[in-house]
């Protein structure tokens, strides 16, 4: 159980300092614009700020 707890705030610790190292990545989704803002959907609900989506290309 402690072994368990050590690893997860390990983890946690280490999610943290990528984001404050990298900051938030900055995405462009390629495709039909339903299939992109579906994905960008996912994204924000996913991953809320981890990413920012700059770039909806229609592929067309």
């Amino acid at each position: 159980m402690i072994q368990f707890l050590l690893i997860l705030l390990w983890k946690i610790y280490c999610l943290f300092s990528i984001k404050r190292i990298h900051g938030v990545q900055k995405v462009a989704l390629v495709g039909s614009k339903e299939e992109a803002f579906e994905v960008a959907r996912k994204f924000k609900n996913i991953s809320d700020g981890w990413f920012k989506i700059e770039y909806v290309i229609d592929e067309r």
